[in-house]
């Protein structure tokens, strides 16, 4: 942004930001690089210890694209919804906990949560799923107008980890693939898109916006009173 061209202040900020991430996290890399032969092993990775790939297929369609192109299970029975399509699989795990925290026997070992709540707690989530399609359609608008740096971070972070959660559901078919907190990361940026919409909506239409901020915080107690034990 400053027309900077000499090669050592590139050189001096770059590895600024290379040296701090090294010394944040290098050490856990290097410790799996050691001990496995590469930087990063999951849980699927034969090196890990774990069985082979072949038992984690699953049932509709072994990931075809009608895994990837339908929706709405996670509306009517969210719990492991995952196992139906790859949007309800993300949407249940961004909005609620899709997956029982990992319990093995959802009858007797599944977190005691409010399940009611949960349940509408998915459906008020909606409202905020179309604020973030509307905020992405126009943040893409004006990137397309003017394009901007921190816009195209926004952007290229939500959508680097949109395509990363279908790449890895597609090299590791299993219902447990299709995580939103893989993503969580990207956080920030979501939010940010979010905000974008529910601004430009505020801006135009007085009672959109104070509906908005009713769906907020209804939206907003009743995630904090399922998750309350």
């Amino acid at each position: 942004g400053r027309k900077e061209r000499p090669w050592r202040d590139w050189l001096r900020s770059v590895s600024a930001v290379v040296v701090v991430c090294l010394a944040v996290c290098g050490w856990h890399y290097g410790r799996v690089w050691a001990r496995f032969g590469k930087p990063i092993v999951g849980n699927w990775d034969a090196l890990s210890g774990q069985a082979g790939q072949g038992q984690w297929w699953i049932e509709p369609g072994f990931v075809t694209s009608a895994f990837y192109l339908s929706f709405g299970r996670a509306l009517t029975s969210p719990s492991f919804s995952g196992f139906h399509s790859f949007a309800d699989g993300i949407y249940s795990t961004l909005w609620g906990d899709g997956l029982a925290s990992g319990a093995s026997d959802y009858r007797h070992l599944r977190p005691p949560w409010n399940y009611d709540l949960v349940g509408a707690g998915y459906w008020a989530s909606l409202g905020i799923s179309l604020l973030l399609i509307l905020g992405a359609a126009l943040v893409l608008a004006r990137i397309l107008r003017q394009p901007r740096g921190e816009w195209l971070l926004v952007v290229g972070m939500v959508g680097s980890f949109g395509l990363g959660l279908v790449w890895f559901s597609l090299r590791h078919p299993d219902f447990a693939c299709s995580k939103a907190f893989y993503a969580f990361s990207a956080l920030l940026p979501f939010s940010a898109l979010v905000a974008v919409g529910w601004d430009w909506l505020r801006q135009r239409h007085r009672a959109a916006g104070i509906a908005v901020w009713v769906l907020l915080l209804v939206w907003s107690m009743t995630v904090y009173t399922s998750f309350w034990v």
